[in-house]
């Protein structure tokens, strides 16, 4: 069994099934070149892109990958500001 530097057992590799490429910000969310480029030569993880659900514009969370693709891909809308408001009210809390 595969040791990390603590002695401890490593945990098994994630397999594709176990995790779900997100995109999200703005180019993640509005660039259907970029999402296209990072999938690109990924097939053999079972990741098919949906050319027509990536280039169709932005509208809320969705699946773009091929119902066939072992592995969903999402973009997943995202509030930046909302986020960057919530953390400056906690981090300004604790101060």
């Amino acid at each position: 069994m595969r040791r990390n530097s603590k002695n401890k057992p490593l945990k098994k590799r994630p397999r594709p099934t176990d995790w779900i490429p997100a995109f999200a910000g703005g180019i993640g969310e509005n660039s259907w070149r970029v999402r296209q480029q990072v999938c690109s030569g990924l097939e053999f993880l079972g990741i098919h892109l949906n050319q027509a659900a990536n280039r169709a514009p932005a509208d809320g969370d969705r699946v773009i990958s091929l119902p066939c693709s072992r592995v969903a891909v999402v973009v997943v809308n995202t509030n930046e500001g909302l986020m960057v408001a919530r953390e400056t009210a906690r981090v300004l809390a604790s101060s």
